[in-house]
Parts: C-alpha cells; structure tokens; sequence
C-alpha cells in the first residue's frame, strides 16, 4: 500500500486504468450498483422476488442505498479529493482492485447462504479499510482540516455497525440508530463539502464573481444547528427538540445556498445540478420538521434527503469528478441533461404520494419514482462506462 508523491510518477500508457485512482472503480460500481439495487427493490416490493433472509422487512434496500451505493460514491470521491488536497498517492492497483473486491463481495453475500456473520464482517470491512485509506495522506502531510472527511467515513462504518448487530440478533433495537447516523453523517458531510466546492464551481463555470458571499457568522451558526440536529436525531428521531433543530437549520442552509446564486449557473447543467441537489437538504431537513409536528411521516422525510439530495447530488458531483479527472472538459451532452432530468423527477414522484390527494397512488408512484431513478443511472454507466475504464485523454496520470 506504498503511497507516491504524485508528481514523481510518470504519464500512464496502460490502456486499462480501471484502478489508477479512487474515483474509477467505485464510481463505476456506484452506477453499476445503483441500476441493479433499484431493479431488485422494485421486484421485492412488487412481491415478485424474495427478500435477502438476513435483510428483514425494508432492511436490505435502506441498507443497500444508505451503505452500499452512496458510500461507495463517498468513497471513491474522498479518495481521489485527497490526492488533490495532500499531493500524496492514494489507495490505487492491486490494493484499490481488494478494496472493491470486498465492496462487491459484500454486496453478492446476502443472496447466498452464508451465515450472517460473515456477511456483516466482510461489509464492515469496506468502511473501516475506506477510513483508513483516506487518513493516511492527509496525516502523512498533516494537513488536519481535512481530517474531518476520514471520521466520517469511520462514522459510517459504527452506522454500519449498529445495523449488523441488530441484523444479526445480537441487538434488539439499534438498526433504527445506524440508519439514522447514516443519514445524519451523510448529511453532514453534504454541508461541509458542498460549501466548499459548489461556490468555487459556479465561479469557475460562470466566469463571475458572486457565489461566495460569505457570511462567516451564518455558516458557523448553520455549521453548528445542523451538527446538533444531526447527533439528536441519530438518538432520539424527530421529536419536537430535533423538529426544531432541523426547522433552523433548513433556513440557515437555505440562506446559505441563495448567497451562491448567479443567474449563469442556469446556463450550465453541470452546475445546476449541484446547485438543485444541495436545496434538497434544507427541504429534507424541513420535512423532518414536518414529521416532528406529525404533518408528515419519517419515511417521506428520510427519502427527501435520500432520493433527493444524496441521488441528486451524487450523480451530478459524480459527472463532473469524472469529466476532470479524466481530462476532459466539462461540457454537457444530451445524455448528461436527460440523466440530470430524470435523477431530479425521482424524488418529486417518491414523495408525491405525502399529499393526501396522491396517497391511494402511493405503489404507482414508487414504481415510477424508482424506474426513474433506473434510468437516470442507466444512462450515467453508458456514458461514463468507457471513460472510467480508459486512461485520462491527456496521458496523466490518474
């Protein structure tokens, strides 16, 4: 697992280069694992397959989305984004080929018969691995304002934790606790990286200055109600305290968002597409507030964040990581808009049937709202399959 300063290193002229860096393999697998997720879920819901014995009940599809897809996708970026940030060689070859091994693994292990325990330690595994892998360059420069991404990653794998334990009898009631960590963590992982990046992009992409109006003492204030909101709600779930919480923080992350606003970024999907996908954390938080007053229910909240926020963002920061890292200029074709359509619809559908009016179409709309999901990221792998798998259009490596 030798790390290299990557400007030792030498233009790659492999024609295969799958696993030269993070992003690759488990983006491709984000997409892969995406499309056949979904197809399945659908199925078991439908009543048409059987659900994994080890996955009860709507287990094996919260578990799946929360801590097999959008993990990989968190996974894969961190590991490419701290090449950037630290200069060191991350995780690559023969030990990210292992790393994505495991991920695979534990993904194929609920539909055999292998006994629970040897599907909960190979799926822990990938987390803990992914949190290590991530901090070793950022401690071996120092650079400890990044260390905030590798206990996070750590943090996912207790989420992960607290659900196997209960999955495999050894608990009674902590799943609902690793679910809403997951969730929570996730979250707050959204806020610190998106007010990182997504600013600086519609700079960068618009030409304009404008997108980072910053206002110190309302992001500390929104940094700080969200994290808060977070650790209540991964204990306690929405009750009238954590309602509250979210209800404040949905405004200040609201606010936040409408001060990177520039009227260009609509010219550029790209941007766009971030932009949308970052407002569904304020309207996820909202909807827990709603849940907390009893106007809504906690699945429609929770799928608020996950189809909307987490899926939007992840295959839109997904599309552009790809389009830069392997070269390319970051333009638009029609199949990234359609993608982009259809990843938006998601969740307008999934959460349609909240209105009393749609509610007896609730089976219809979730049926729609996952064959939309299908298809957004259907198109994603025949776009981005090829540019994954080849070497960076500009020889570099990576």
């Amino acid at each position: 697992m030798a790390l290299l300063n990557i400007n030792e290193q030498q233009p790659s002229l492999k024609r295969f280069a799958l696993f030269e860096l993070g992003f690759r393999p488990f983006f491709l697998l984000a997409g892969l694992s995406s499309v056949l997720l979904m197809s399945l879920w659908l199925m078991m819901f439908s009543g048409w397959m059987a659900r994994p014995v080890y996955y009860p009940g709507n287990w094996w599809h919260i578990h799946e989305m929360l801590l097999g897809y959008t993990s990989v996708v968190i996974v894969g970026f961190l590991l490419t984004a701290s090449r950037n940030w630290t200069g060191v060689q991350t995780l690559h070859g023969a030990w990210l080929a292992a790393l994505a091994g495991v991920w695979i693994i534990a993904r194929l292990l609920p539909f055999t018969a292998v006994a629970g325990v040897w599907i909960a330690v190979i799926d822990l595994s990938f987390l803990l691995f992914s949190g290590i892998a991530v901090a070793i360059p950022v401690l071996r420069v120092k650079q400890y304002k990044n260390m905030i991404f590798a206990p996070i990653v750590l943090g996912l794998f207790v989420a992960n934790l607290l659900m196997h334990l209960q999955l495999s009898g050894q608990t009674a009631d902590t799943a609902i606790i690793g679910q809403r960590m997951a969730i929570a963590l996730i979250v707050v992982l959204i806020m610190v990286m998106g007010t990182r990046v997504i600013p600086f992009f519609i700079e960068m992409g618009t030409g304009q200055r404008g997108a980072t109006r910053e206002n110190h003492a309302l992001e500390l204030a929104g940094t700080i109600v969200t994290c808060a909101w977070a650790l209540y709600y991964t204990f306690f779930g929405d009750d009238l305290i954590s309602g509250s919480a979210a209800l404040l923080a949905a405004v200040l992350l609201a606010v936040r968002a409408a001060g990177w606003h520039l009227k260009a970024l609509w010219r550029a999907p790209l941007l766009w597409i971030l932009y949308l996908g970052f407002l569904w954390v304020p309207i996820g938080l909202l909807m827990h507030f709603m849940t907390a007053m009893g106007w809504t229910t906690s699945s429609y909240a929770a799928h608020a964040l996950t189809s909307g926020a987490f899926g939007i963002l992840t295959l839109g920061m997904m599309s552009r990581v790809i389009l830069g890292h392997t070269g390319r200029e970051m333009k638009h074709t029609t199949a990234l808009i359609v993608a982009f359509v259809l990843i938006l619809l998601t969740p307008l559908f999934r959460l349609l049937p909240a209105i009393p009016a749609f509610a007896e179409n609730y089976y219809f709309m979730v049926h729609l709202a996952g064959g939309l999901w299908f298809l957004a990221f259907l198109v994603f792998v025949f776009y981005y399959a090829a540019m994954l798998i080849k070497p960076r259009v500009d020889g570099r490596p990576g």
